[in-house]
């Protein structure tokens, strides 16, 4: 299942932790601060949450199932919780930086 809010000026996206059968998500270009509710959707394997205000990514830890995975252009600092990650094809962390 596939879910792309992007461009709405979200701010808050506590709700989606209920979407546990989510494969792909995209919410970016909004305004989120806080992604805490995201390490309850193991099945994603896609996700896109660039160009918001998030600083930390630490619910992204358990998320193993990934396989692409944009993060571009948020304030995070820390990107220990996925460097042990081995299933990323692709991943862009920010700006024209493209690690695979």
């Amino acid at each position: 299942m596939d879910f792309d809010i992007s461009k709405n000026m979200i701010q808050n996206v506590d709700s989606l932790r209920y979407l546990i059968n989510l494969t792909t998500l995209r919410f970016q270009e909004n305004q989120i601060k806080n992604i805490d509710s995201i390490k309850y959707l193991v099945k994603l394997n896609k996700l896109n949450i660039s160009n918001n205000q998030i600083q930390t990514i630490d619910s992204l830890k358990d998320l193993t199932n990934l396989t692409e995975l944009e993060i571009r252009w948020n304030k995070i600092s820390n990107f220990t919780p996925i460097r042990n990650h081995q299933n990323y094809l692709k991943y862009q962390i920010r700006g024209q930086y493209d690690f695979e």
